[in-house]
């Protein structure tokens, strides 16, 4: 039986476009993409997908932070009543609890770029590559996972994770480049789990 699933982005979309990609093996309908940013890429990918979209920019000058997290919130419950799962892939604003109280446990989940209690929020590849070049070390890695969403940032229970190896003669965009293709195998792998 397929999931239905609802995707919120910020950027590029590459891990929408893996999700579109393999719906059939991964049992899941993405019903609707949801983006805090007109430019997002991944809305012109879920619009040639047949995919409805919503963009929903927050406005910091001029939008209360929780009533802007409940309207999105809100909104995608009422597009999508029935959903089973909200996948964060890219999303760059963090989300309030109140946001996250709208939806049942468990239903929330987010792609994070580093292993868990390792390197939270945004600039996640950044600070993990700073940090090994500084202290370099024979077992140089950082990697991806996928968890639940609970109010603390990047901390809920993971679903799956990868390791990822910073190599000496990595540069940031080489190592961005190698995260930028691992995460999404432990995407589809967390996906396969839960369902």
């Amino acid at each position: 039986m397929y999931k239905n699933v609802v995707v919120f982005i910020s950027g590029n979309g590459s891990n929408l476009q893996k999700l579109i990609d393999t719906v059939h093996l991964s049992k899941i309908d993405i019903k609707l993409v949801v983006s805090n940013r007109k430019s997002a890429y991944g809305l012109k990918r879920a619009e040639e997908a047949d995919i409805p979209t919503l963009y929903m920019p927050y406005l910091s000058k001029t939008m209360d932070r929780t009533d802007y997290d409940l309207s999105v919130g809100n909104e995608v419950l009422r597009r999508v009543p029935d959903l089973d799962f909200v996948f964060f892939l890219g999303w760059m604003h963090i989300l309030s609890e109140d946001f996250i109280h709208l939806f049942p446990p468990k239903t929330l989940i987010n792609l994070h770029p580093a292993l868990p209690g390792c390197f939270p929020g945004k600039d996640a590849v950044l600070e993990a590559y700073n940090y090994f070049k500084e202290n370099p070390s024979k077992e140089m890695e950082t990697g991806a996972m996928v968890h639940y969403v609970i109010p603390e940032i990047d901390a809920g229970e993971v679903i799956e994770k990868i390791h990822i190896p910073i190599y000496v003669t990595d540069t940031l965009e080489t190592l961005r480049y190698r995260m930028f293709h691992m995460e999404k195998e432990v995407l589809l792998r967390a996906i396969k789990k839960i369902m």
